[in-house]
């Protein structure tokens, strides 16, 4: 009888251990297959979120700029000595209104402002100005003309008409046909007017789209009231060095997809939580 009840017993304890060990092992398997489809859905994401941020950048927001400057370049083309030195006089002249006619044509473009060696400004539409104002202290001001390729982006600075408001201008020199440097022509970035187009994105994760320079502030942003605001830190702006990539804020648990621009010297970002991820 005892006999008959260990032999029972010891086949119960191989089936339990069989039992056992085909339930460890399929759970293995189903924390394995868990692992590498959660792994594959990240690389996937992480995938179809730097194209998202590197499609916007290249497609939507740097042909603006590049719109802008081949505006500025055009327009600083047919500036002669004449022509600027009468309209620092007076501003009621042909090139007055050839500048009205620009700016009404360029939705990104606040103002359009013009200044010599010396200082002499005016600008369209008219600025009203101090009696000491002196446009050699505006930042985008140029004390010379440098050959370059590339037209200059200031950093956001308080505007001397408005105490509340900042602006960012690009600016280039002026050159006659002799190399003569005659003057600056710069024109104020309308960032509320280019940031409105980023309310109608449809991105791949919930997540904030925004354009910051190199301080980490915001130059755009869906909601124009996070203008100039300090958003990303400096140390993570010092890790995106390549032209696109991924960094992960761990201060806020934050991903970071961003491209960055050589000129100006800005960076796209597509930030997207932790937890949304």
């Amino acid at each position: 009888m005892n006999d008959i009840i260990n032999k029972d017993l010891h086949c119960h304890t191989q089936l339990h251990v069989s039992f056992a060990v085909i339930v460890l092992t399929l759970l293995t398997a189903l924390v394995g297959v868990s692992c590498s489809i959660q792994r594959a859905a990240e690389v996937k994401y992480h995938k179809v979120a730097a194209m998202f941020v590197h499609n916007m950048a290249t497609q939507f927001i740097e042909p603006q700029f590049k719109s802008l400057e081949h505006v500025l370049n055009e327009t600083g083309s047919v500036i002669d000595e004449s022509g600027l030195d009468a309209f620092l006089n007076e501003g009621n002249t042909p090139l007055g209104l050839s500048l009205m006619q620009t700016l009404a044509l360029t939705p990104y473009v606040k103002s359009i402002l013009l200044a010599d060696p010396q200082g002499r400004f005016n600008a369209i539409p008219h600025l009203p100005v101090e009696e000491h104002f002196d446009a050699k202290e505006r930042p985008w001001f140029l004390a010379a003309a440098v050959r370059t390729l590339f037209v200059h982006y200031t950093d956001h600075y308080p505007s001397k008409f408005d105490d509340k408001s900042r602006s960012v201008s690009v600016s280039r020199p002026l050159i006659n046909k002799e190399g003569v440097f005659l003057g600056t022509l710069a024109m104020n970035v309308d960032l509320e007017q280019m940031s409105y187009r980023l309310r109608q994105l449809m991105s791949p994760l919930k997540g904030e789209f925004y354009l910051v320079d190199r301080a980490g502030d915001i130059l755009l942003h869906s909601d124009v009231g996070n203008l100039f605001r300090h958003r990303v830190d400096r140390r993570l702006i010092e890790q995106m060095t390549n032209g696109a990539d991924h960094l992960f804020d761990a201060k806020r648990q934050t991903h970071l997809y961003y491209y960055s621009f050589s000129n100006p010297d800005w960076f796209v970002i597509y930030a997207v939580s932790d937890a949304r991820f």
